[in-house]
């Protein structure tokens, strides 16, 4: 804006002079924006100031120090007053500033079933959101081996060993994420997916007291024990057989070493053959 000055001098006895000056009127002529902001934590948030004057020529010192620019993004992880020292080509200046609150969230997931499953077997898992936010979004990938994917507690069931990540967003638009493993055996027949104890104790304690091939996922079985005389003790092809239980004819045996033979089929379709000695205890 312009504005014209005059000015009236005299001298005694003198006749009075008049002036006039043309002064212009230079401030800086700008606004920021946001005036009062929020920003998420680690996350950009731009600044930005501006000039309501087309004919201004200005130039931006931020503190703290940030690009010399109109619009600079920052990133900050608390709250911040970022202030703009703001000069125009006349060498009139302004200070504009912008106080950014930084809003709080923090996800952590856990796998709340168990954290290894097999063939056909499902988990839980579980999102805990925390923070300055009271309504959350959820969305956990990869969605195809989940229920509930857009839940805190989808359930799984992967095919392999899988990375679930889950993201959280709240009202603000802040966006958090947290990632869990489970972990799948397929049912190889392979050890140690598949095993034969060395030893067991017939003594009806609740606890290793039958004697049988172990496996996650056997479909066909063919198991056998001689004594060391090669006499036959015990033989199945029941896949879900209890085991020997250490008798022959309904009279228990001594603890000896006996011979065994396994062929044993699994869920993949691979075959897995073994003979070895186990240990009867008493």
């Amino acid at each position: 804006e312009n504005k014209m000055v005059y000015v009236r001098a005299s001298a005694t006895n003198l006749c009075p002079a008049f002036d006039s000056i043309m002064v212009n009127l230079a401030a800086v002529n700008a606004e920021a924006d946001p005036a009062e902001g929020k920003a998420c934590r680690e996350m950009e948030t731009q600044l930005s100031i501006t000039n309501l004057d087309p004919d201004d020529q200005l130039t931006f010192v931020w503190s703290p120090a940030l690009d010399p620019i109109a619009n600079p993004t920052v990133t900050t992880t608390t709250s911040t007053v970022y202030t703009a020292t703001v000069t125009n080509q006349f060498g009139c200046t302004a200070s504009f500033s912008i106080p950014l609150t930084v809003t709080q969230l923090a996800v952590a997931a856990e796998v709340t079933g168990p954290d290894t499953i097999c063939i056909g077997q499902t988990t839980t898992l579980l999102a805990t959101a925390t923070g300055d936010g009271t309504v959350f979004t959820y969305q956990w990938t990869p969605a195809n081996t989940l229920i509930n994917e857009d839940t805190a507690e989808p359930t799984a069931q992967p095919q392999e060993t899988t990375d679930y990540i889950v993201q959280v967003t709240d009202e603000n638009g802040c966006v958090d994420t947290a990632t869990v493993r489970v972990h799948f055996m397929s049912g190889e027949c392979v050890e140690p997916y598949i095993f034969v104890p060395t030893a067991f104790t017939p003594d009806n304690s609740g606890k290793n007291d039958y004697f049988i091939v172990r496996g996650l996922n056997i479909t066909e079985l063919y198991f056998v024990v001689w004594d060391r005389w090669g006499e036959k003790v015990y033989e199945t092809t029941d896949v879900k057989a209890k085991g020997w239980d250490g008798t022959h004819n309904g009279r228990e045996l001594t603890a000896d070493a006996y011979a065994w033979y396994v062929r044993a089929r699994c869920g993949n379709g691979a075959v897995y053959t073994k003979k070895g000695n186990v240990t009867l205890l008493k």
